[in-house]
């Protein structure tokens, strides 16, 4: 009976994402948020996390240190 409880549930909780996924999507973005929306898919900030947190040159200088 568990079993069948926690399938239920589970399946319960993934139609509530999809019928909501769905419903987000068809939602016009605001007028007010346009502006935003467009500087935001043009934004590289993400990319630039992505990428090494430390500076070459202290990594070059790091191992000159250790040999």
């Amino acid at each position: 009976m568990g079993y069948v409880f926690a399938i239920l549930l589970i399946t319960l909780m993934i139609s509530i994402y999809m019928v909501s996924y769905h419903f987000n999507q068809k939602t016009e973005l605001p007028e007010s948020s346009k502006e935003k929306y467009q500087e935001a898919q043009t934004c590289t900030a993400c990319h630039s996390k992505s990428n090494l947190k430390v500076p070459q040159e202290v990594i070059d200088k790091f191992r000159e240190e250790l040999l």
